[in-house]
């Protein structure tokens, strides 16, 4: 495909973002590559083969504190401090991109003195399946960021959570889309964590049209950098934490984890 460009940004390490002038053609590239994520690109039965799902599967982040997350474990430590100073021994956390449960798998080694309450929702039924088997005792469900932004109280089991988390899915969405989610993650939350690209958090490159980049030059895998920023700061949320990562890894360049907060 070949993308109608309007402004250019280089971030002097080799990623170029690229501002996007034609919204039909936006829309074609998210919709390609939901269809990749949605099923892996299954065969022409319709399934994954065995040997592909155990690949998958295996691939799963076991945490969120290895290489490319560093950011991520102190983020998330420092929302439980912030419940706990409240006097809570519990948390309650609903995620989009749960995968098979890398969150549960995280609070269990860094925070088993937490009494952890798990919604997480996830494009690729393989992997929400998985986690449903795995922690019986949380709950997993398959669906998009469309199928998140029309989940209702009765779908969720509660009214309200103590944190909304979405690790590296923001990118892949439309900022039309990724501000949708945000905004349902508002109306059930007033604590959001992301890991995410931020070269345009703020709407340096664009505010209103999508910004896309390839996760590694050469390479035909984009992403959207989305302005969060101002999304969540138009949604209430006057405080927001970052913590920027240091790497070399291109794929990497350019991520943050960070905390937003809305007082009431």
């Amino acid at each position: 495909m070949a993308f109608q460009i309007g402004a250019r940004w280089d971030d002097g390490l080799g990623r170029t973002y690229m501002e996007l002038s034609n919204p039909m053609q936006a829309t074609q590239l998210y919709e390609h590559q939901k269809a990749f994520w949605v099923t892996r690109n299954q065969g022409g039965d319709g399934k994954i083969s065995a040997e592909m799902e155990a690949e998958i599967i295996a691939d799963q982040l076991s945490e969120y504190s290895g290489p490319g997350f560093e950011t991520t474990k102190p983020i998330l430590d420092r929302a439980v401090q912030l419940t706990q100073d409240r006097g809570q021994t519990g948390l309650s956390i609903v995620e989009i991109g749960a995968a098979n449960g890398g969150t549960v798998r995280h609070f269990e080694k860094f925070n088993p003195e937490v009494d952890l309450g798990f919604y997480g929702m996830e494009a690729l039924p393989l992997l929400a399946e998985d986690g449903a088997k795995k922690y019986p005792q949380h709950r997993f469900q398959a669906g998009t960021a469309e199928d998140f932004v029309e989940l209702t109280t009765e779908d969720l089991g509660r009214e309200r959570f103590d944190m909304f988390l979405a690790s590296g899915v923001l990118c892949m969405l439309l900022p039309e889309l990724a501000f949708m989610v945000l905004r349902k993650a508002s109306e059930i939350s007033d604590m959001i964590v992301c890991r995410d690209y931020l070269a345009n958090k703020g709407g340096e490159i664009s505010r209103k049209r999508p910004v896309m980049f390839e996760l590694v030059p050469g390479h035909t895998h984009y992403l959207f950098a989305n302005p969060y920023e101002l999304m969540l700061r138009s949604l209430g949320f006057s405080r927001i934490e970052y913590i920027f990562e240091e790497s070399a890894d291109p794929r990497i360049r350019g991520t943050a984890s960070f905390l937003a907060l809305r007082s009431r």
